[in-house]
């Protein structure tokens, strides 16, 4: 499935004389339809600013990659840090979130999605940015071209059942393993597995799961990007300091503010780090082309098991094998774990944080990971990026992923669980 230049032109809201790149969604390369128009590869890094589509030099590219490998890690460490500050990385805050006991997780997560609109709101309206806002935009809807809505409710309801379950999410899990909580080794498995039963049963989930939205689920088909979201981004605004007035977040969290270093108090508030987390939309779109997001790594991770003829098991992951197009969230979740260990130790809270029982931690992390692959993202680039980027299918999977984690938590209080 492929965009025409004057569909890409529509959904921009730019005239063609404006669009310099485009991205075919049919193989995820860029587009050029300026006078001497060439075609880029991702996994190239597109080295020129130019975009002109010539080759850099082997010294300049590894360079390039190096720098793109420490922005990637820095970026991970900045949201391991800021998950373990506000807390929303144990799994605990979590589990009472999906209660109702708590709101820690709510203040944090649309404090980080007005954020991040508000960011990819800025990189629209400014024309130096614009191109990679748009290039970075067409990436990401390229990754749902195969998901429909069927997938996103089944995907997000199961995501939502493995956080309650877990007490994670599918990024959450590396600060959680950076800040040592309890049996996250069994969340972590979990999640390597029901990546692996999902990769081996692909052909069967889009055979039942086919496309419904033909072409992409971008409502700002007629209206600039900013138009709609800027709205948006006061309402959840407005939201959060509602939270925050009724229920404030030093009275939800024990042992906020007990040291006057800023990096080493036990707490911060949610939605200061959840503006930390939306403002990483700035560097990954501007250096990386990329948006934010990290479950996709565990793909490149089992991948890597896939040699010889276990290669057969899963055409799928063996693409995701090379290139940094994949592998930048290698370095992003590695950074994550860097953050989560440099938050706790410098906060004294190393392996503190109450973990879940082995048999959750690992059910859970399967039913986590395995809805994310099928609704084609997570609480990060479902809720953060596509629902940032007005998707439709991550409204609905990030709605449906709540109530399936709200009606767990609900169920697991009824027969004494939790």
């Amino acid at each position: 499935m492929s965009f025409s230049t004057e569909q890409i032109n529509r959904r921009a809201h730019v005239s063609p004389k404006k669009t310099a790149l485009l991205c075919d969604l049919s193989d995820g390369q860029l587009l050029s339809d300026l006078p001497h128009s060439g075609t880029l590869d991702y996994n190239e890094g597109l080295e020129s600013k130019g975009h002109h589509g010539s080759s850099a030099s082997s010294g300049s590219s590894g360079m390039s990659l190096l720098w793109k490998s420490l922005l990637c890690v820095a970026c991970g460490m900045v949201f391991g840090i800021a998950l373990h500050k506000s807390h929303v990385s144990y799994p605990e805050v979590i589990r009472k979130q999906m209660q109702l006991k708590q709101f820690i997780l709510v203040k944090f997560f649309l404090s980080a999605l007005a954020t991040s609109m508000f960011t990819m709101s800025l990189l629209a309206m400014i024309p130096p940015t614009h191109r990679s806002f748009m290039v970075a935009c067409n990436k990401y809807f390229n990754k749902l071209a195969d998901k429909s809505v069927t997938s996103s409710i089944v995907g997000g309801w199961l995501m939502g059942v493995g956080m309650t379950v877990a007490g994670s999410c599918p990024v959450a899990v590396f600060p959680q393993i950076g800040s040592l909580v309890p049996n996250i080794g069994y969340i972590f498995l979990g999640g390597l597995v029901g990546v692996l039963m999902y990769s081996v049963l692909k052909p069967l989930f889009d055979s039942l799961m086919k496309p419904t939205i033909k072409e992409s689920s971008n409502p700002w088909s007629h209206s600039p990007y900013f138009v709609l979201a800027l709205p948006l981004v006061a309402m959840f605004g407005i939201t959060v300091c509602a939270f925050e007035t009724l229920l404030p977040w030093d009275s939800e969290l024990k042992g906020s503010g007990k040291q006057d270093e800023r990096l080493a108090v036990d707490a911060w508030p949610p939605y200061i780090a959840g503006m930390l987390v939306g403002i990483l939309q700035l560097p990954l779109v501007i250096g990386m082309y990329e948006t934010l997001g990290g479950s996709s790594s565990f793909i490149v991770m089992i991948s890597q098991g896939l040699v010889g003829p276990l290669k057969s098991l899963s055409p799928f992951a063996c693409k995701y094998q090379r290139g940094f197009d994949h592998w930048w969230q290698i370095f992003y979740v590695g950074g994550a774990v860097f953050g989560g260990f440099l938050s706790a130790l410098a906060s004294g809270t190393l392996g503190e944080a109450a973990g879940v029982p082995p048999s959750h931690g690992f059910i859970g992390g399967v039913l986590l990971h395995l809805g994310a692959r099928i609704g084609g993202g997570c609480t990060s680039g479902h809720g953060l990026s596509g629902m940032g980027l007005l998707s439709i299918m991550s409204f609905i999977m990030m709605a449906c992923t709540f109530a399936g984690g709200m009606s767990t938590a609900f169920a697991l209080q009824l027969f004494g669980v939790v």
